[in-house]
């Protein structure tokens, strides 16, 4: 395996969905960090200071949204990239992250992991 390049931590309730990304990002080089829990989330955000955040909204303890609001409130992690990945297709959602500066928003149902990952690599090449 390569050296990783890169460190995403990634936040979401499904094990099994959590795996194929993982998985998938291992593969191009990326340290994958992995919480199903939204308060240990941010523990680990303001620990390892992740180069991406990839969030679910439906996550246990601490929604997404709150989680979002707590890293653009937090001095040490506030210009973190985060990209909500969800199966919420509540239009407020989606607005509400996008005005607390969510770097990209998908729908788990419509996007794939390869345009997932291309998604993350624009991003981290910024």
């Amino acid at each position: 395996m390569n050296t990783p390049r890169h460190t995403i931590l990634l936040i979401d309730d499904n094990p099994l969905l959590t795996d194929v990304y993982k998985r998938a990002l291992e593969q191009h080089a990326i340290e994958v960090y992995v919480t199903h829990d939204g308060s240990q989330g941010l523990v680990m955000a303001q620990e390892i200071k992740p180069d991406l955040v990839l969030l679910d909204l439906r996550i246990h303890q601490m929604s997404g949204l709150t989680m979002l609001k707590n890293i653009r409130n937090s001095d040490a992690i506030k210009d973190l990239p985060v990209i909500i990945f969800t199966m919420s297709k509540n239009d407020d959602d989606e607005a509400e992250a996008r005005s607390l500066g969510v770097t990209d928003y998908f729908h788990k149902d419509q996007t794939s992991v390869d345009d997932l990952v291309e998604s993350i690599f624009t991003i981290l090449k910024k």
